[in-house]
């Protein structure tokens, strides 16, 4: 989503939600909840990414993209500097309002599926080869503009989807996409009753209306999503204002039987507060985190060390 960059502006917003939202944010039972966990900064990016919405690894780089309007394209840090070295253009691709990286071991998916007006009826994804893309990260040497690569798309729609009563009221905006057990886990992002609702998509077909799989009480906005195949843990990054300021927050939800395991689902918030937006597992007991830049602060990668299991 993007920001406003006026201080009084997102102060007056943050009261507005919050009127909104009420109490409307379920309670947290002392099972769920775990330690406040500190949020360490690895790296300030450059104003070229200050929208940065969603991180994928692919061998070499992070990736990550530009939200609401941006450019086409993928920008790939290098994973051991964090330095910005690839700007790839996506033939065929618009940015519309780009939320969402994902990545399996041929693909990247990149998920154009804001919609916070909830005015949106048909959402898009792009599908970019790997290796397309590493082979044009390692051409023209010494500058960062890598050329193109095509980006393959499908569209898909709700078919729960209901219209909306305004900005920043809908229940089918969406931030949050990753691959799990070979489909795309969609997490909608409710402005309007602070849960989440899971869709899944197929990748491979072009045009598709999906259902609710579940919704999920998470007591805030869900922002970004990633799931770590060798653990089976699926993280989920969010917010939550109950002032003008609010909190950030993750989810570590454990995927049984290829469903999220929600009785034994651990909540932490984090801080510093910040727009994070972005997520991906690092290893298994580090998660990485972008935020856009904000009145909050500028655009980072951060990382989470989690507590062990």
């Amino acid at each position: 989503m993007r920001v406003r960059i006026s201080l009084k502006r997102f102060l007056y917003s943050g009261l507005a939600i919050s009127a909104l939202w009420g109490c409307a944010s379920p309670a947290m039972t002392p099972d769920k909840r775990g330690a406040t966990l500190a949020v360490d900064p690895v790296a300030y990016w450059p104003n070229t990414v200050k929208e940065t919405s969603g991180l994928a690894f692919s061998a070499d780089y992070i990736w990550t993209i530009n939200d609401s309007g941006g450019a086409a394209s993928l920008y790939g840090f290098d994973r051991k500097k964090k330095k910005l070295e690839a700007v790839v253009k996506l033939k065929g691709a618009k940015n519309r309002d780009w939320e969402s990286l994902a990545a399996d071991r041929q693909y990247l998916y990149v998920a154009d599926c804001g919609n916070n007006n909830g005015k949106r009826k048909q959402l898009d994804l792009y599908r970019v080869s790997l290796a397309s893309l590493q082979a044009v990260s390692k051409a023209s040497a010494g500058s960062v503009d890598k050329g193109s690569v095509i980006a393959q798309r499908s569209q898909f729609s709700y078919g729960d989807y209901q219209k909306s009563s305004g900005k920043f009221s809908t229940n089918f905006d969406c931030e949050a996409v990753t691959l799990v057990e070979g489909r795309l886990w969609l997490f909608s992002k409710n402005w309007g009753d602070l849960q989440t609702r899971l869709y899944m998509i197929e990748p491979s077909v072009s045009q598709q209306i999906v259902q609710p799989m579940m919704t999920l009480p998470v007591g805030g906005m869900i922002t970004g999503a990633d799931y770590n195949e060798e653990t089976h843990q699926l993280a989920l990054l969010g917010y939550s204002k109950v002032s003008a300021f609010g909190y950030s927050f993750i989810w570590l939800i454990n995927v049984v039987d290829g469903q999220p395991d929600w009785d034994h689902a651990q909540y932490h918030r984090l801080q510093p507060y910040a727009q994070w937006e972005g997520i991906v597992w690092e290893d298994n007991g580090h998660l990485l985190i972008s935020s856009e830049s904000s009145p909050l602060g500028k655009q980072q990668l951060a990382r989470i060390t989690l507590p062990q299991r």
